[in-house]
């Protein structure tokens, strides 16, 4: 259904530089999806930078990477671009929850630890990061604030409030996964914008500006 109502609104003429998709592009690693994608974003003409969400199971990252050849997929990685004469730093990760999932739990071995070292890798990529602008890309949201309106009982099981300090270290964040969360919140001055189509019901335009330099981002 959803990818139905992406396909609808990219009928639309927006203006762009760069396509950000924040996860889960099918549902329950079904990969068979993946040919419907391809055929939706043939006719996007720039980069497409694409985190994983927890639909697109981790042991399933290289099959996807391979099948979708248009999209630059980053699992707690590093791509820098030069966009409209701007050096664009993006990370790209699956992010994590303060509380694993009873299904996380039962499937994921070691899935604390797993997060645990991711956290210090994003926080460690974030520290190295040289560029004009930095942008972070992530599927479970950075801090509880972008999931009010969810149930606050689930909260740690849908985003980490430990990565708050992260935050910091960029310019804005786009992140997804609470559709029925919070669609801007600000943290520490950065814009924290959650895209998730179905709390959207549109995709987001972004303009990222810093000193006399811009760049038009389109997600």
């Amino acid at each position: 259904m959803f990818r139905d109502r992406l396909e609808n609104l990219l009928k639309k003429k927006y203006s762009f530089s760069l396509f950000i998709i924040a996860g889960d592009l099918i549902e329950r690693g079904d990969l068979t999806q993946l040919d419907k994608i391809n055929k939706i974003i043939e006719k996007i003409n720039v980069p497409i930078i694409a985190c994983f969400g927890n639909n697109e199971y981790e042991e399933q990252e290289e099959e996807i990477k391979k099948r979708c050849p248009l999209i630059r997929f980053l699992s707690d990685q590093v791509e820098v671009l030069r966009i409209n004469e701007v050096k664009l730093g993006i990370i790209g990760s699956r992010g994590c929850l303060d509380q694993p999932t009873f299904w996380q739990r039962k499937n994921i071995p070691g899935i604390m630890t797993i997060y645990r070292n991711r956290m210090k890798k994003l926080y460690d990529l974030a520290k190295r990061l040289q560029a004009d602008l930095k942008l972070l890309v992530i599927h479970y949201p950075p801090s509880y604030k972008v999931l009010e309106g969810e149930n606050p009982k689930y909260f740690s099981q849908m985003g980490s409030n430990k990565l708050e300090g992260l935050v910091s270290y960029f310019d804005l964040v786009i992140t997804a996964h609470a559709h029925n969360g919070r669609k801007l919140v600000f943290l520490n001055g950065v814009p924290v914008y959650n895209v998730a189509l179905p709390l959207n019901e549109d995709i987001l335009v972004v303009k990222m500006e810093k000193r006399r330099k811009g760049l038009e981002a389109f997600f």
